[in-house]
C-alpha cells in the first residue's frame, strides 16, 4: 500500500490550498467599486470595461467599450499628468541605467547582452510611441493625454469629463495604428 502523506502530495495540496485562498481574496477585493493607485490621489474604477474582440475595426471595439458601461474615470488633481510623466521618466531613466550597467559589465554573457540590447530598443520604441500618441491626442483637441505602453498593453488617460463614442473611436484608431496592438489590449480612461 502506498503512503498518501508523501512530500510530493503535501506540497501539491498546499499549492491547491494557496490557489483557492488567492481566488477567494481576489473575489473579495474585486467587489470594491473603486481602487486607489498608491502614492497618488487617483481613483480608478475597479471593474474596467473589457473591450470585446473587434471584427469590424476600432469603431466597433470603441463603441462596444463605451456603450456597454461607462468608461473608467480617473479622478485627478491639477498635477496628475505632470506628476505621472515625471514618475514615468524617472522609472525609465532607472531602467535604462540598469540595462546600460548590464551592457557595460565584462562578465555579461553574449546572450544576456543581446537580451539587454533588445530590452533597451523596446523601451526606446515604447517611449517614442507613447510620446507620439500623446502629442496627436493633444493635437486632436484633448487638453492633455498620457499614454503608457508595454508588450501587449496600452493605457490611455485623457483629460476630459468623459469619453464619448466618437472620442473612443478616435483614440482607439490612433492607438491601434501607432502601437500595432489589438483593441483588446488598449484601455481608455478619462481624468477629470
Amino acid at each position: 500500500m502506498r503512503k498518501w502523506f508523501t512530500r510530493k502530495n503535501v506540497l501539491l495540496c498546499s499549492l491547491v490550498l494557496l490557489v483557492a485562498v488567492a481566488g477567494y481574496l481576489n473575489v473579495l477585493i474585486s467587489r470594491d467599486e473603486t481602487a486607489s493607485v498608491p502614492g497618488t490621489d487617483v481613483q480608478v474604477a475597479a471593474k474596467p470595461t473589457a473591450v470585446p474582440k473587434a471584427s469590424s475595426g476600432a469603431k466597433a471595439a470603441a463603441t462596444a467599450t463605451t456603450t456597454s458601461a461607462p468608461a473608467p474615470t480617473v479622478k485627478a488633481g491639477e498635477t496628475y499628468f505632470s506628476d505621472a510623466r515625471a514618475e514615468r521618466e524617472e522609472v525609465r531613466k532607472q531602467e535604462i541605467a540598469w540595462i546600460d550597467e548590464m551592457l557595460a559589465a565584462k562578465e555579461t554573457s553574449s546572450q544576456a547582452r543581446r537580451e539587454a540590447e533588445q530590452m533597451k530598443l523596446s523601451l526606446l520604441k515604447w517611449m517614442d510611441i507613447e510620446q507620439t500618441c500623446a502629442d496627436v491626442l493633444r493635437a486632436k483637441g484633448f487638453e492633455d493625454a498620457l499614454v503608457t505602453m508595454r508588450d501587449g498593453s496600452v493605457n490611455v488617460v485623457v483629460k476630459a469629463k468623459g469619453v464619448t463614442d466618437a472620442d473612443a473611436v478616435r483614440i482607439m484608431e490612433l492607438c491601434m495604428r501607432e502601437t500595432g496592438e489589438k483593441a483588446d489590449n488598449i484601455k481608455i480612461m478619462a481624468a477629470k
